[in-house]
């Protein structure tokens, strides 16, 4: 399976550039490797980076790299490559690296809102999978 990207003009007609399914699972890992990094990075600015947490992003950050070096066989080069590319946008990258970080880390406390307190702190800890979630009040 094959999707096409912008591609040029060669010699007075318009030439498709086509990406294999391939090279666009190695863009996204690339992708996920350095929106980890700089979630890493913003936590650990922010001063709210749970250990666990942490420890979490930099086995994924190490996880995706040995993907694309061991796997893909991709030379440091090329990684260094896919990273200019996707540190390109900026302001992109950033947003997404934010939004990564509300995710692993909310912003917002959670209020417990419920009869049985001990059912809810086991949801919440994950130790009763039958009790639902705590409520997030915005």
């Amino acid at each position: 399976m094959r999707r096409n990207k912008k591609g040029g003009v060669a010699g007075g007609r318009k030439v498709l550039r086509t990406v294999s399914t391939t090279d666009s699972i190695i863009h996204g890992i690339a992708v996920y490797m350095e929106i980890a990094n700089g979630a890493h990075n913003e936590l650990i600015r922010q001063k709210v980076l749970p250990t666990g947490i942490g420890i979490r992003l930099q086995v994924e950050k190490e996880f995706c790299m040995n993907l694309l070096v061991n796997m893909c066989h991709l030379k440091q080069s090329h990684i260094q490559k896919l990273r200019d590319e996707i540190h390109k946008d900026e302001e992109k990258f950033n947003k997404d690296v934010l939004a990564f970080c509300d995710a692993v880390v909310p912003a917002k406390k959670r209020i417990i809102q419920s009869k049985n307190f001990n059912q809810e702190v086991a949801a919440l800890l994950g130790r009763d999978k039958k009790a639902k979630q705590g409520r997030i009040i915005i």
